[in-house]
């Protein structure tokens, strides 16, 4: 706790001038390694979202206030990031004793919600007559602290409501030099919530962020700047705590959520708080015998096609699949970029019933179904463009929006009647490289933890029953429950239409393939090695950029890196799916897998794709990468990766 020495003057003076000391004897400045930054080491990410969702959002928006999900529930656990009682604040920023709205540091606080962006959420603050904000909680071991009560309401929002308070500590002329601490405590009663350092530098509000659990009773929590990361949907930037203009806060959930929040003692921590425990062990790589499939024959001509036409792939991300067509983010010259680097199909994920005409009227019952045209003109494009380029296309029935519900009979009707009218449209198209993706992981589109397989198996035959009613001839993808996993889709009978291709994803190892990804909780995590590289390694997983809110199952796959970081694993843990594969004469697709590359080192990157790859290629299964691999605004792709994963750009 912060000593309450009853001289608000005395204090304020000895913090600022053991700032100014501090300052003068750091060194740190715009490099300052305390940040443990990993941003400046990597490319800026030209496609921020994946679908590989945990979502994570699973959530992958792109909206500035929606990225960090957190709990308003004040009956979950408490959070300290660190032991707190060791470490000692080296400069008080609030103590709140004074009661007004001037910080110890003779900047002010401050208080926000939605209601810029349409929102309707509202915040109870206490103010004086001059309408600045008065500190009339009860404090921790102390009379007042920082004190609002929320009341969430999306209004007219997009996206999930939110409100947020802060302390300005400079400006975007004059911004607070941070560089001589390393981290900020604080202590707090009430809601889950996300704290944020604010730069000046950071323009698209992808602010560096650590989330905090609710907690019932007083709790502190002591957080190194190092822990606090972006939430990956804006540019990437160095946390340069030279840059610093507030420390702030903010509450997100969904409407009628309601709750209170109070803040005491506020300080910056000293750069022992960067001292880490062991917690890895470096051993030697321990890749694993490598299985065996004494036969890969599938004597089936529909894997012929798909082995001829589907490889090699590339899906067109974080677009049609995320709301209604506005523009053309990838046209027609992207298509021939693709082609250009070698690439040979495009899958492209579009949520098709955005397309209903007067959709909410259609689902409140208040009109008949139908599809609008712009639909059509979209798929007649690609269509199209990928005829012109050679290239394959399938078309994948992919949302975001949670909106699928297979209990519900009038969506599921919906969903039959829009894949019949997509399919009788190019009933009469005499290509056989069309194809039709029923649904992308189930999981996701309902946004839900888990579905039935059995009940998704009736929805899906539903779907290919409607697709059959109109087009017998082009062939239809099938990916099954746990996000299209490939271990459900080894256990279960095929379906009895003979034109099918099974659909799996794979991330694995995910500590690999998510480094960097904030939706997925490893938005600190950077720089693991591919292969896994005894000299690489190290024992500390705060090397890796792990900190303590990320899971334990994240920690336990560090543990485990060292056997499965390699082509070998990758081989035997894809093996059963292709043995089952060629058990039943069926064909199957690999159509997502990748590595997010906010993080990820770029020769890391190109190995791991050339491995799995090449694991995919000997097994015969078509691949088509998830994440966006050539630029769309120069058409190139890292000449390393595109060597790696066989793809050979065309001649001039």
């Amino acid at each position: 706790m912060i000593k309450k020495l009853g001289n608000d003057y005395f204090i304020l003076a000895l913090g600022l001038i053991l700032s100014l000391f501090l300052m003068q004897c750091s060194t740190g400045g715009a490099d300052d390694d305390s940040s443990g930054d990993s941003s400046s080491d990597s490319d800026s990410d030209t496609d921020t979202d994946t679908d590989t969702d945990t979502d994570t959002d699973t959530d992958t928006d792109t909206d500035t206030d929606t990225d960090t999900d957190t709990d308003t529930d004040t009956d979950t656990d408490t959070d300290t990031d660190t032991d707190s009682e060791e470490l000692m604040p080296v400069l008080a920023v609030d103590d709140f004793e004074d009661g007004d709205h001037v910080c110890l540091l003779g900047s002010y606080w401050y208080a926000y919600t939605d209601s810029d962006n349409g929102g309707a959420s509202v915040v109870a603050i206490s103010r004086d007559e001059e309408d600045e904000i008065v500190m009339d909680g009860e404090g921790y071991e102390s009379e007042l602290a920082f004190k609002l009560a929320y009341a969430l309401d999306k209004g007219e929002y997009e996206w999930d409501p939110y409100v947020g308070w802060g302390v300005n500590l400079g400006s975007d002329d004059v911004p607070f030099d941070a560089s001589a601490f390393g981290g900020i405590s604080y202590y707090y009663k009430g809601a889950a919530h996300k704290v944020a350092i604010e730069i000046t530098s950071i323009v698209d509000y992808d602010h560096y962020s650590y989330p905090v659990k609710a907690a019932k009773e007083w709790t502190r929590v002591d957080i190194p700047f190092s822990h606090f990361a972006q939430a990956g949907w804006g540019e990437v930037e160095v946390l340069d705590l030279t840059l610093v203009r507030n420390i702030a806060w903010q509450v997100q959930g969904v409407t009628d959520d309601e709750g209170m929040i109070l803040i005491d003692d506020l300080a910056f921590l000293g750069t022992d708080i960067l001292e880490a425990e062991k917690d890895l062990e470096i051993r030697a790589a321990d890749p694993p015998e490598k299985e065996t499939i004494e036969d890969m024959t599938i004597d089936n001509p529909l894997h012929t096609l798909a082995m001829e036409v589907l490889s090699k792939g590339a899906n067109l991300t974080n677009w049609l699949e995320e709301g209604k067509f506005e523009d053309y983010k990838y046209d027609e010259e992207y298509v021939q970029a693709l082609a250009a680097n070698g690439f040979k199909a495009i899958r492209l994920p579009v949520d098709l019933d955005q397309y209903i005409v007067d959709r909410d009227d259609y689902f409140a019952g208040d009109v008949e179904f139908e599809v609008e045209p712009l639909l059509f003109e979209i798929l007649d494009n690609f269509e199209a463009w990928t005829a012109d380029a050679g290239m394959a296309l399938t078309i994948d029935f992919h949302q975001y929006d949670g909106s699928l519900d297979i209990e519900d009979d009038l969506y599921v009707e919906t969903a039959v009647r829009l894949w019949t009218a997509v399919a009788e449209h190019f009933s009469t198209n005499t290509r056989e490289d069309i194809f039709f993706e029923l649904m992308n992981e189930p999981e996701l589109s309902a946004d839900v933890s888990s579905v039935n397989q059995d009940d998704y198996t009736v929805f899906a035959q539903a779907l290919i029953d409607g697709i059959r009613s109109v087009d017998t001839t082009h062939a239809i993808l099938f990916g099954d429950v746990e996000w299209n996993s490939r271990i459900p889709l080894a256990k279960r009978e095929p379906f009895t239409d003979d034109r099918i291709i099974y659909v799996f994803h794979y991330y694995e190892p995910f500590e690999f393939t998510h480094q960097g990804a904030s939706w997925a909780g490893l938005g600190t995590t950077r720089h693991l090695p591919w292969p896994y590289s005894e000299d690489r390694w190290s024992e500390y997983s705060s090397d890796f950029g792990y900190i303590p809110t990320i899971e334990k199952w994240h920690f336990d796959g560090l543990n485990r890196y060292y056997g499965q970081a390699n082509q070998n694993w990758l081989y035997n843990s894809i093996v059963d799916v292709k043995q089952w594969a060629v058990d039943n004469n069926v064909p199957i697709i690999c159509n997502e897998f990748g590595v997010y590359e906010r993080s990820a080192l770029p020769e890391d990157m190109a190995r791991y794709y050339g491995d799995l790859t090449t694991v995919l290629d000997e097994l015969e299964i078509p691949w088509q990468v998830w994440f966006i691999l050539v630029d769309p605004k120069t058409g190139e792709m890292n000449t390393d990766i595109q060597e790696a994963m066989g793809l050979a750009p065309a001649a001039d």
